[in-house]
């Protein structure tokens, strides 16, 4: 047989030809054109134009299924993972593949936060916004901050917070988009969960503070964040806390996941959102420092029955690290430095180049460079990264 992959991320997140070198079947590669060109060796390979939103790989992909019969569908990024449940189920192959119920409840942030609040799990007040009155009554019930987002978001694209009626008017002024909810603005820390699920158990799990949010390149503020050790209480109380995340959900068998959560000033946990797929940023080269695994490796080859060899309820934490991601400023890039002067660097990625033009700030996620450092201690770390952030603030020009 074969195995289908549905992939739009470049080789060097996706390195599916190292990661399936010892798999003995035939790899078929749907792909969006601009990253073909690394996965040229595989059995069938065919680029798109627009590969997100062209509906031509559903149809190719049945197509091929005609003439070249595969037994599993892979695709691990957001905008692949509901293709590859709807192909699986028209298809009736791949039964341990994630279904499309299971695939909407961690995708769709409405569905997901039915689920979790009839799990018994405190998350944002919510709604879905239909018209602006929507708006309107929600701040009556709960007042401001709000928070605007899509409800198939991510990486904070077009979510905004507003915090006065200045500012709602403003935004009212330019249209709502399509397929938006509002929920109440939640005040204090924010943490990630990344694990692992395999048989429809927990099998691996890795705990960080962020620093600042994905909003915070609204306010000119880059984001972060900072794994937790094991040892620290905060960390066990969300590993139960998301357990109890999972278990009201429509679980796949396998799959990773990453799951954002509030701590208020009372000290409440309460849900953000879970996804059913690696988080973005650096947190996975940040896991894979601190515990020596690579995620998506990991359930690319679990998903394709290869022995990984490696007991995950074993792995320790080797280091403790964290990551964070400058972001860009509104005008041109005129200089910014190749290397960092602290042997506490682990990573340094230039992200943007000299001469770009930034007219408009869109995610976090779109940064000039990124950094992780190591540390002996949580305090240590975030130390580094002051230092580090402001270094680079101070050396990156914008004009």
């Amino acid at each position: 047989m074969a195995i289908l992959i549905l992939n739009s991320l470049p080789k060097i997140v996706a390195d599916y030809n190292s990661w399936l070198k010892d798999l003995d079947e035939e790899i078929y590669l749907l792909t969006d054109n601009k990253y073909k060109e690394g996965y040229l060796n595989f059995d069938i390979v065919k680029g798109y134009e627009n590969f997100k939103d062209n509906k031509m790989v559903e149809f190719d992909a049945m197509e091929l299924f005609k003439n070249n019969p595969f037994r599993k569908i892979i695709g691990i990024n957001e905008s692949d993972i509901l293709r590859a449940a709807k192909l699986r189920e028209h298809l009736k192959i791949d039964s341990d593949g994630q279904g499309f119920e299971s695939a909407l409840a961690f995708r769709n942030k409405l569905v997901m936060k039915d689920y979790i609040t009839k799990g018994g799990l405190k998350t944002p007040n919510y709604k879905e916004i239909v018209s602006p009155l929507d708006i309107y009554d929600f701040i009556e019930e709960n007042g401001y901050p709000i928070i605007l987002k899509p409800i198939w978001g991510a990486g904070g694209i077009d979510t905004v917070i507003i915090k006065n009626s200045l500012q709602l008017k403003k935004y009212l002024s330019n249209g709502i988009p399509k397929n938006m909810q509002v929920e109440a603005y939640i005040k204090g820390d924010m943490f990630h969960i990344d694990g692992i699920i395999v048989n429809y158990n927990l099998e691996f799990i890795a705990v960080g503070k962020y620093i600042n949010n994905w909003l915070s390149y609204q306010e000119s503020k880059g984001a972060g964040g900072i794994l937790l050790s094991p040892e620290n209480p905060m960390f066990k109380r969300l590993e139960n806390y998301t357990k109890k995340v999972l278990s009201s959900l429509p679980l796949p068998k396998c799959t990773t996941f990453h799951c954002e959560v509030f701590s208020n000033e009372k000290g409440e946990i309460i849900f953000c959102e879970i996804a059913s797929r690696t988080s973005g940023a650096r947190i996975p080269k940040v896991i894979e420092q601190t515990y020596g695994i690579n995620l998506n490796e990991l359930w690319v080859k679990l998903l394709c029955g290869i022995n990984i060899n490696l007991q995950l309820k074993d792995v320790d934490a080797k280091v403790l690290s964290g990551f964070y991601l400058m972001p860009k400023k509104i005008g041109k890039l005129k200089s910014l430095p190749n290397e960092l002067p602290f042997n506490w660097v682990t990573e340094y990625l230039v992200r943007a180049k000299e001469g770009l033009e930034v007219k408009e700030l869109i995610t976090s996620l779109d940064s000039s460079v990124s950094f992780i450092v190591q540390g002996p201690n949580i305090t240590e770390i975030e130390k580094r990264i002051n230092l580090t952030a402001e270094w680079l603030d101070k050396n990156i020009v914008w004009e």
